[in-house]
């Protein structure tokens, strides 16, 4: 009878510490990206930047530079990522079948020309749900 009841405890016990357990979440990139919406990002690089050491001042350092051979332009692009653990996740002995995280994705992307002017800016904002279980 012991033996059952210590069973019982610790399958319990497990089944309560599933629960615990998160999938992945967290923040990593450029930190202004993370502490602003699209639209005040939209405000940040279309009224203040227009050089790169003017993007490199609000900005920060890209996350990726890439050169344009053939029109002689740049392309700088900074990127936050946010994960956010679903709420399923947290479900004990659920989360061993079907578990993820909510991803939001922000992209800036600037094109300067060959004498280090701003030309073109694109703004993206996405979000996406990453699913990782045997259900999934």
């Amino acid at each position: 009878m012991r033996n059952i009841i210590r069973n019982i405890i610790s399958f319990s016990l497990i089944l309560l510490l599933t629960g615990c357990i998160p999938f992945r979440s967290g923040s990593t990139g450029n930190p202004v990206l993370e502490r602003n919406n699209k639209a005040e990002i939209y405000k940040i690089i279309g009224d203040k930047i227009t050089t790169k050491s003017d993007a490199r001042r609000h900005l920060g350092d890209p996350a990726d530079i890439d050169y344009n051979n053939e029109n002689k332009q740049e392309k700088w692009t900074y990127l936050h990522v946010n994960k956010s653990n679903l709420t399923r996740n947290f479900i004990p002995l659920f989360n061993f079948f079907s578990r993820g995280s909510e991803d939001t994705q922000k992209k800036i992307i600037l094109i300067f020309n060959d004498e280090g002017i701003m030309v073109k800016q694109i703004v993206t904002e996405s979000v996406s749900v990453n699913k990782d279980g045997i259900f999934d």
